[in-house]
């Protein structure tokens, strides 16, 4: 389909949805229906449907920047092509056909109707969680416990907060502006840094609710106090990393007696153990090697002075490192060993298998919650991202960065099915990406239908937690 026939097809679309321009209230400017209007820093479109002014994220394409044609911002090429039959830059070649598709797509998507959305955000920044006798930065020096959530940390979940507000309060419309605790469920991890997280996030996602707040002059201005849900840690296994669970404990054992997995480390030893002869740390525990790691991480991030003997080349060394191998021991395929479902299943199929849980109480209308809100940690956005099969894709490395945040959203299509849409936020600063396409089993597409999404999820959601992480009985022989 060429440019124009893409554009007569869209505007024929239009038609059908809606013929009702809309007035912007920020500018007084007229959007005509079914037409997308570029905005000034060519940051965002927005999109007149259904009475309804959108709102969606756009980048002009690698090799081109914002600029205008006339009195309208359009993205410019920059060997100056502009036009759609200008085919001798790869620029050109997607630029106008992009700008139109998008506007189709917006108008197919909005359409269809939200049911649902649960996302999941790792806390921010935080202070190590420990380190070694002679590192000059003890605990003192942060001013914080160990492991606690900084004030950086609460205002980058603030602004995971805000894109949140921005997508589901202000431009689709799905949740009201003001409080209201039938639409919303929130729970955190039993730890401080997370349940500030969940705070910090709430905080901005609710700025503008009305009549949940007191007024007087000494009450934080635009702050409503919104629940959070919590368990202790010990019998937390929807979030948190460590539930008494011995068959978790005895399968990462197992992960790390595989003789592909022995030779890699093997091989890696007097690195390992000079490591350990400098901190007095035992850092053959692969788990207290990445304590080390994230500790002189956190340094590094705070531009402190690490001791000589850290250099860069040893740290990047134990970061490729880890990277293969804390992947490996949560159930990642690696050294020839195929991915152990059963351990992906424990430390991740509790959360997928509520999220499951929730989507179908939603489309049978037996709940009035319209968003669950998970705060956790890193390894809860692992453990459900190895689940779907797309951690390597969403996160390549070891482990997402401060404030990472992940929805799950669920869609009723016009056609009376329903379909799942996976959002990626990489950090607070980072947009919204799809990445549905990363879940493994699902079609190449920006949404997944349900049906295919809880087919391939069957051997990854957990069935009876308590059952599963009984220990078993040791095995006589092991054959590797």
């Amino acid at each position: 389909m060429n440019a124009f026939a893409l554009v007569v097809f869209c505007a024929t679309l239009a038609v059908f949805v809606t013929a009702t321009p809309c007035k912007d209230a920020s500018n007084g400017r007229v959007y005509q229906p079914g037409v997308s209007y570029l905005m000034e820093d060519c940051g965002s479109l927005k999109a007149c449907l259904g009475g309804q002014i959108f709102t969606m994220p756009y980048k002009c394409v690698p090799n081109s920047q914002c600029g205008r044609e006339g009195a309208f911002p359009m993205c410019v090429c920059n060997t100056g092509f502009k036009k759609a039959g200008d085919i001798n830059s790869p620029c050109v070649v997607m630029q106008l056909p992009l700008g139109v598709f998008l506007a189709c797509v917006l108008s197919q998507v909005l359409a269809d109707e939200l049911v649902l959305v649960q996302s999941l955000w790792r806390h921010g920044d935080r202070t190590p969680q420990g380190t070694y006798k002679d590192d000059p930065y003890q605990e003192n020096f942060w001013g914080k416990k160990w492991g606690e959530l900084t004030t950086k940390g609460m205002w980058q979940e603030f602004q995971q907060g805000q894109k949140l507000k921005a997508r589901y309060i202000d431009d689709l419309k799905f949740l009201n502006s003001t409080y209201d605790s039938r639409d919303v469920y929130v729970r955190s991890t039993d730890m401080p840094r997370t349940l500030q997280s969940a705070y910090s996030n709430l905080a901005s996602f609710y700025s503008d609710s009305n009549n949940t707040h007191p007024l007087q002059k000494l009450w934080p201005k635009t702050w409503s106090p919104i629940p959070v849900h919590t368990i202790t840690r010990n019998s937390d296994y929807l979030l948190a990393w460590d539930p008494i669970c011995p068959r978790r404990e005895q399968l990462y054992d197992e992960q790390q007696e595989f003789k592909g997995f022995v030779d890699y480390i093997d091989e890696r030893k007097p690195f390992i153990d000079e490591l350990t002869a400098r901190t007095g740390w035992n850092m053959s525990d692969l788990f207290t090697l990445e304590e080390f790691y994230d500790t002189v991480w956190i340094e590094k991030l705070y531009n402190l002075t690490i001791p000589d003997w850290i250099t860069d080349e040893k740290f990047q060394k134990l970061k490729s490192i880890l990277d293969i191998a804390i992947d490996y021991i949560y159930g990642n395929a690696e050294f020839g060993h195929e991915e152990n479902v059963e351990l992906i299943r424990i430390t991740g199929g509790v959360l997928l298998a509520e999220m499951l849980q929730n989507a179908h109480k939603a489309i049978e209308n037996s709940t009035e919650v319209k968003y669950f809100a998970y705060s956790a940690h890193d390894s809860t956005i692992n453990a459900l991202l190895r689940a779907l099969g797309a951690k390597k894709a969403v996160v390549k490395e070891r482990i997402p960065d401060y404030a990472s945040l992940l929805v799950l959203e669920l869609w009723k299509t016009t056609q009376g099915d329903h379909a799942v849409r996976l959002l990626f936020s990489a950090d607070a600063a980072a947009p919204f990406k799809t990445v549905t396409r990363a879940v493994s089993g699902c079609p190449q597409r920006e949404f997944c239908p349900l049906d295919v999404f809880e087919k391939r999820s069957e051997k990854y959601v957990s069935r009876n937690i308590q059952e599963e992480c009984k220990k078993k009985a040791e095995k006589n022989a092991v054959d590797f």
